[in-house]
């Protein structure tokens, strides 16, 4: 029982710290991976413009003509592929954070009443630790602690306590017979 406890839980901090990680990335790379799409898409775009105006004009000023509408393309691309870039590295965090919460509830509940279950078969079931346990699995900051191991601990031990005590009264009533008969 304790170790799918521990899967439970180990599943939930991995999926939470994977989650971070590749928002925190996203929020990294996609300014600057913006900025140079868009100065690329912006230099294309701005290239052909320009090197259609200067063909308009001559055949020779078609190379200028797509030089400078290159530049300014690319200026005008990079502004916007940064602001764009900073409104998804912005919005990624929070993100992130709802997807981890979410990810970690299903896969907690989920667990945690596949353990509920197995607990119930080995007769090893006590409501009152499972549910603190299944309240704290649905606060955002508490599920992220090792909630169900403890769950699986607590009663294993309740039931070896229980088991202890079985066995010794069950001794002491033999012995109790013994000495009067």
């Amino acid at each position: 029982m304790i170790t799918v406890g521990a899967i439970i839980d180990g599943l939930q901090a991995g999926v939470g710290i994977a989650l971070a990680m590749v928002f925190f990335g996203v929020s990294i790379v996609a300014p600057v991976t913006g900025a140079v799409v868009g100065g690329v898409a912006g230099c294309l775009v701005g290239g052909l413009g320009g090197a259609a105006a200067g063909t308009l004009a001559a055949v020779v000023g078609a190379i200028p003509g797509a030089a400078a509408g290159c530049a300014a393309g690319t200026a005008a691309g990079t502004a916007a592929g940064s602001v764009v870039g900073s409104g998804v590295a912005a919005s990624s965090g929070p993100m992130g954070m709802l997807l981890g919460y979410v990810f970690d509830f299903c896969i907690g509940i989920g667990g945690g009443t596949l353990l509920v279950i197995l607990l119930v078969y080995n007769k090893m079931f006590y409501a009152g630790s499972t549910l603190v346990t299944y309240i704290g699995e649905a606060l955002p900051i508490i599920n992220m602690g090792p909630g169900w191991t403890a769950l699986a601990v607590r009663c294993t031990y309740k039931k070896y306590a229980e088991e202890k005590e079985a066995s010794i009264a069950t001794h002491n009533s033999g012995q109790l017979y013994e000495a009067i008969t």
